[in-house]
């Protein structure tokens, strides 16, 4: 079998990449090519023209069935500069602090242009600045580079859902992923959303249901979980879930924000709901206890709405004790 590999040596010490068999190495998604079908020469010129983004001149060649792609080496010294710059990064774009993040992302892929996670995060930045064909393009990069990054295919998945509407490319790049790695909490995540949005309720479900055994923490699976069951006349489940999540800490991640500001929304939302559909019931079972005790004490009672209570929900003010005819709740 054939083989593309980036040679690497020294450059890259952070970073394992997988050989890859030339049937399926990904120069576009949308288009695949054989290059162990091609002239070695027209497989050498394509490997060029497809990872031209890692450097201006980039050299390639093919010996005993692997292409090797060579890029300038870096000192060691800028490679941990280099380093340092993307958990700044990182920290900024947590932040929300978009603009300076790729600045640093930049800045790092200028020195180590195959650094896949910076590369990554540089698209994330922008997706989040709203720059979606510059998200997309770095993210299509990233597949050239590792093509077993389970992260990449999350983020197109995600682009082809929300940006593009495109359902059957999203489950396309959902799909890809769980290959890779079938235990992927974001990525079970994501496609249980796009099942749901889809009409595949089942799918659904289980997939949330395993994002969440995973990983407990993620906020966006409660949500998700949450939604699909209110969806499908289950508000107590809803409610439940809700609580799971608010009994949770909080990420710190300003990108979660949303998700919790969504999950309170919905929760109100759905309590409210509620609250009206059994508001007759109720308001009958406190009509019944009413008359009870006014047979009982011999005293009315009266219930009055009170809107300035603020660290209580009611007060009883007994007849005896304010000088009245009646008892009074407020």
């Amino acid at each position: 079998m054939q083989y593309i590999e980036i040679h690497r040596e020294d450059i890259f010490p952070f970073h394992d990449y997988h050989l890859n068999s030339l049937k399926h190495i990904i120069l576009d998604p949308a288009k695949h090519v054989d290059l162990s079908t091609l002239s070695e020469q027209d497989a050498i010129e394509l490997i060029k023209q497809s990872y031209g983004f890692l450097s201006p001149a980039i050299d390639v060649s093919i010996q005993d069935g692997i292409a090797t792609i060579t890029l300038q080496e870096q000192r060691a010294e800028k490679i941990n500069e280099a380093l340092k710059l993307f958990q700044k990064g990182v920290r900024e774009a947590q932040q929300g602090s978009y603009q300076k993040a790729i600045k640093y992302f930049i800045k790092v892929i200028e020195t180590v242009p195959q650094h896949v996670d910076a590369r990554r995060n540089l698209a994330m930045a922008h997706l989040e600045n709203g720059n979606i064909p510059l998200a997309k393009e770095l993210l299509l990069q990233c597949l050239k580079i590792d093509p077993t990054n389970v992260w990449t295919f999350v983020l197109l998945g995600n682009i082809a859902t929300k940006h593009e509407r495109a359902f059957d490319v999203a489950a396309f790049y959902y799909e890809k992923g769980l290959t890779i790695n079938p235990d992927d909490n974001l990525l079970l995540n994501n496609f249980a959303a796009l099942c749901m949005e889809m009409g595949s309720i089942d799918q659904a479900r289980e997939l949330f249901e395993k994002a969440l055994k995973i990983d407990p923490s993620y906020p966006n699976t409660y949500f998700g979980l949450a939604l699909l069951h209110r969806v499908t006349n289950s508000p107590e489940k809803a409610l439940k879930i809700l609580d799971q999540l608010f009994m949770q800490p909080p990420l710190t991640d300003i990108r979660s924000a949303p998700v919790y500001g969504n999950a309170r929304d919905l929760y109100l939302e759905i309590s409210t709901e509620l609250a009206n559909k059994e508001s007759g019931t109720l308001m009958n079972g406190i009509m019944a206890r009413k008359m009870a005790l006014e047979a009982t004490t011999g005293y009315s009672i009266s219930i009055e709405m009170d809107n300035s209570l603020e660290y209580i929900s009611a007060v009883s003010q007994m007849a005896w004790k304010h000088n009245r005819d009646e008892h009074r709740i407020r």
